[in-house]
């Protein structure tokens, strides 16, 4: 399944029920866009510091991600986007 913030609440789309199926089955949801408005990257603080206590060197969106499908156009915004990905490699 892949998930974009614009179908999330679309009528048509049904993102949020569809996210909440494959939930429910243990199927793996791949994200677009991940950090777009900094939705997954900004946690509550004692959220992070769990995250960063157990692997300080991870992101904090990367505990939630299998697979980033980049939307960007150019190499250098890519690798921004990308790099921190790189420890999971």
């Amino acid at each position: 399944m892949q998930i974009n913030y614009l179908g999330w609440d679309n009528e048509s789309i049904q993102l949020r029920k569809c996210y909440e199926v494959a939930r429910k089955h243990d199927k793996p949801i791949v994200v677009m866009e991940p950090v777009k408005g900094g939705t997954l990257a900004q946690v509550p603080e004692k959220a992070e510091k769990l995250f960063k206590g157990y692997h300080p060197d991870m992101s904090v969106p990367s505990w939630a991600i299998m697979m980033v499908l980049s939307g960007m156009s150019d190499l250098p915004l890519s690798r921004q986007e990308n790099d921190p990905l790189r420890i999971l490699i």
